[in-house]
């Protein structure tokens, strides 16, 4: 969230060069982003005040920072993972390309599993349900009638049909193929390659670590180094009209939009609104991303990376 000390004015149209003050709550993506585009203003108007309730940037406030079993190697571990592709994360990716931070292209693939529905318990069944469960099922059905002679005619069949179909004599032109067993011998190898790495199901961090969401089973308790909780926006078609009214630009001479509920929108009172939830998208690192360029471009600051 940004708040702008410039009363009953768009924010950045002070036309007497005095400079603004600017304070950011949070350093997430979005307040981090909106930080750095306002820092790097090329008018340099700006006196900007980044506010953190905690003790790291929230950005990386659960990251972890170990070593190797040698001991002579850190890693860092983010957590939640970052991973973004090009084509959603459009404007995410302009921005590392224009700050010059280097990624890793990786394979990222979902896999999917399912438990099978589970039969009923005994003890939630009727007393007829439970004997029926009991009962050997026939697994063979006897159809000694049918070599009787004559045989039975199947139902719905008429008689002419049935009796032209009564028998079949196998007959063909063509002289059929025959198998013979010679002394010949021949093997056939199959490669395989059984290289841990390529067989494993689960790959782990060199150091041993590894991340996982939302475990099917649980985890020893000891071998736990961090266990985090974090709060996903929930995108649903009310919210969703919530947002886009609250960002809405289509507004009357009187500050409110045309046939649109009155109510407070992004901007009034010097109060801007940035975050993963703040546009019509999924909630996003690339929310937070477009947002912070939206209040940027609000205070007449240009984008670099939109530019290119």
């Amino acid at each position: 969230m940004l708040e702008a000390e410039i009363p009953n004015q768009r924010a950045g149209s002070n036309s007497d060069g005095s400079r603004i003050s600017v304070a950011i709550v949070g350093t997430g993506m979005a307040g981090l982003v909106t930080a750095y585009l306002l820092r790097n203003d090329e008018n340099q108007k700006f006196d900007i005040e980044v506010f953190e309730s905690q003790d790291a940037l929230s950005l990386n406030a659960e990251g972890e920072t170990i070593k190797s079993e040698n001991g002579r190697e850190t890693f860092h571990i983010s957590h939640p993972m970052r991973v973004f592709d090009d084509g959603y994360y459009k404007h995410m990716t302009l921005m590392y390309k224009h700050l010059g931070i280097k990624c890793d292209p990786l394979k990222f693939l979902f896999s999917y599993s399912f438990i099978p529905k589970a039969l009923p318990s005994p003890e939630t069944q009727s007393d007829q349900a439970q004997e029926e469960l009991a009962q050997p099922k026939v697994s063979f059905l006897y159809s000694s009638n049918n070599h009787r002679l004559p045989p039975l005619r199947p139902g719905g069949q008429g008689f002419l049909s049935w009796l032209w179909e009564l028998i079949y004599v196998a007959s063909s032109s063509v002289e059929p193929v025959k198998a013979q067993t010679t002394s010949r011998e021949e093997v056939e190898w199959g490669h395989f390659r059984s290289t841990v790495e390529l067989t494993e199901s689960i790959h782990e961090h060199p150091s041993s670590y590894i991340i996982t969401t939302c475990p099917i089973l649980p985890i020893d308790p000891s071998k736990v180094v961090r266990r985090s909780y974090f709060t996903r926006t929930l995108r649903t078609p009310q919210s969703r009209a919530v947002v886009n009214r609250i960002f809405d630009k289509s507004a009357t001479p009187d500050g409110q939009a045309a046939d649109k509920p009155a109510g407070w929108r992004n901007g009034e009172g010097n109060v801007f609104l940035v975050g993963s939830w703040c546009w019509d998208g999924m909630v996003l690192l690339e929310g937070c991303v477009v947002s912070a360029m939206r209040a940027a471009e609000d205070f007449g600051v240009k984008v670099p990376w939109a530019q290119s």
